[in-house]
């Protein structure tokens, strides 16, 4: 490696010496040689991409969970389902952890590259023509969907104000997605007490949105049914949508009829 750093031989052997350091229990060697293959072989961009693969996967079982996410962002051709798999696992680590603000920032992240996967994808003539395409079709909603997600990994973490931040971009960005109803009934709620001009039209267009039909079906596809439970369950319940309305009808001093109102709109939506 030292005398010929550049030779295909040295390719072979940055690929073959991590697993014997690994074997011998010399694991901290194994981050130095994919350095060293990065930095000699960059322009090889599928050979780099690969090494960028396994060196992200060691630093995944060090827990070095940031750096493993760094590596694997500078690969430069980003398999799709490959890169989705990556992203769900060290979300499940950062979840088995409690680091919920930083399974938040992952998702932001995943927003932040998805277009560059997507163009990949797309780019892929392996994947048939519906599996190269469909991430770009579905780019909005999944973009809404990880906005979502972190805004949820955020009021884990107590981060209200990032929170409140994403709800903010999400429903102004992805207003006619299902993940858009939930964030506005939350900022809603936040402004309730000191603007009543700013969460009633939230309010109105959180309830209007959620009163949409079920999706009484069943998908054979996971990807198919993940959209119709997303679009029957990211609404209003019947009991929120009642206490809103009441809550107007509070605001506009008419306490009288709020218990009314809120069995009224209970028994419609039951129907």
């Amino acid at each position: 490696m030292e005398e010929f750093p550049k030779s295909e031989e040295t390719k072979s052997v940055c690929l073959i010496l991590p697993g014997c350091y690994e074997k011998i229990g010399e694991i901290d060697q194994i981050e130095k040689i994919y350095l060293f293959a990065i930095e000699h072989f960059q322009d090889d961009i599928a050979y780099a991409d690969k090494i960028k693969q396994l060196l992200s996967e060691y630093y995944i079982k060090t827990d070095n969970l940031n750096q493993a996410i760094e590596t694997y962002n500078g690969i430069k051709n980003k398999n799709y389902g490959q890169a989705i798999a990556f992203y769900e696992r060290i979300e499940k680590i950062y979840q088995q952890q409690g680091k919920y603000k930083e399974a938040g920032d992952l998702k932001l992240k995943i927003v932040d590259i998805y277009s560059e996967i997507v163009e990949n994808c797309a780019k892929d003539t392996e994947l048939a023509r519906y599996h190269r395409y469909k991430p770009g079709t579905d780019r909005e909603y999944t973009k809404a969907r990880q906005m979502r997600q972190a805004g949820m990994y955020y009021e884990k973490a107590g981060e209200s104000g990032l929170a409140e931040t994403i709800y903010f971009q999400l429903i102004e960005t992805y207003p006619d997605t299902p993940f858009s109803i939930i964030p506005m009934y939350i900022l809603a709620g936040r402004y309730s007490d000191r603007d009543l001009k700013r969460c009633i039209p939230l309010y109105i267009n959180a309830i209007k949105k959620s009163t949409r039909p079920f999706l009484l079906f069943k998908a054979k596809t996971k990807e198919n049914q993940q959209f119709i439970d997303e679009y029957n369950n990211e609404k209003l319940t019947p009991q929120q949508i009642a206490e809103t309305i009441a809550r107007f009808y509070k605001a506009y001093g008419l306490e009288t009829q709020e218990e009314e109102i809120k069995e009224k709109i209970k028994k419609h939506m039951r129907t």
